[in-house]
């Protein structure tokens, strides 16, 4: 998954009773959070046939302006991209887990 809370993460929340604080996540692990115009995990719905690299994801830090023109600058869309996913580099302990918990 490209989110490093994956399954097992939604779980441990669940498990300590809580929800994820977007906006804490946001603000306490921004350097780490990236952008996606595809759900890069699901093949079945256009991801095979999507052009993918690194460049795909794009730092939250870059701004949203930057996401959006990230595939019209390389040649690969004509209108601006929405976010479809957005993933955390590296994991989370279980106590930043607990930190981010609604």
């Amino acid at each position: 998954m490209g989110a490093a809370i994956g399954r097992q993460g939604v779980f441990l929340a669940r498990t300590l009773g809580g929800k994820i604080d977007t906006r804490k996540l946001l603000t306490d692990h921004m350097d780490r959070l990236d952008v996606c115009p595809i759900n890069s995990g699901n093949f079945r719905q256009g991801g095979a046939n999507t052009l993918r690299g690194d460049w795909i994801y794009t730092p939250i830090r870059q701004g949203l302006d930057t996401f959006r023109s990230n595939r019209q600058r390389r040649g690969l869309k004509h209108t601006a991209d929405s976010v479809k996913e957005v993933s955390l580099r590296g994991g989370l302990t279980a106590a930043a887990l607990r930190d981010v918990l609604a």
